[in-house]
């Protein structure tokens, strides 16, 4: 995301400038990193750890740095919350969507009665306001059943976005 009527027209413009990143959300990891050859640290000149997209987006607002990398549930929430600030931005770059996290849990776990209340219980929780403040505390917007699409999709995604390689000397 940049500042709408930036200078700033495709991703390799952003060489050399001060970007934030929410980090915590590994697809704007990815995105990076798959827009930089694997090296975003070498590419921008500094590189903020956002620790939440309305601090990245604001940011990018305020002038504090030309782009933010956040992903689409921020975006959205951030269009919800402010959308006179949101009208400000634009997209300068976006990957494909990557599916969505999910819990699992092994089958024969928990009874079947509580599996059944756990499940219905998580796909209300986001419509009381005290159940939204709670999931905001996790950075979750909702919980949703898992998409039909759901194994293609992450099939298609990790081979666009495969997990970064680390050498050994990485891990050490």
């Amino acid at each position: 995301m940049v500042r709408r009527g930036s200078a700033i027209k495709e991703f390799g413009d952003l060489k050399d400038k001060d970007i934030a990143i929410l980090e915590s959300r590994l697809p704007c990891r990815l995105f990076a990193d798959k827009n930089t050859s694997g090296q975003p640290r070498n590419k921008f000149a500094r590189f903020f750890q956002a620790p939440n997209g309305q601090e990245a987006l604001s940011d990018v607002l305020s002038g504090k740095v030309k782009a933010a990398i956040v992903d689409t549930p921020t975006l959205d929430h951030f269009k919800d919350l402010y959308p006179g600030r949101y009208k400000r931005l634009t997209i300068l770059a976006q990957s494909p969507p990557f599916p969505p996290p999910v819990i699992v849990y092994r089958t024969g776990g928990l009874p079947a009665d509580v599996l059944k209340k756990f499940k219905k219980g998580m796909l209300k929780v986001s419509q009381t306001e005290k159940g939204r403040q709670a999931l905001m505390e996790f950075g979750i917007l909702r919980f949703q059943q898992v998409p039909k699409d759901f194994q293609k999709n992450s099939t298609e995604i990790a081979t666009m976005y495969p997990a970064p390689q680390h050498s050994h000397r990485d891990a050490e």
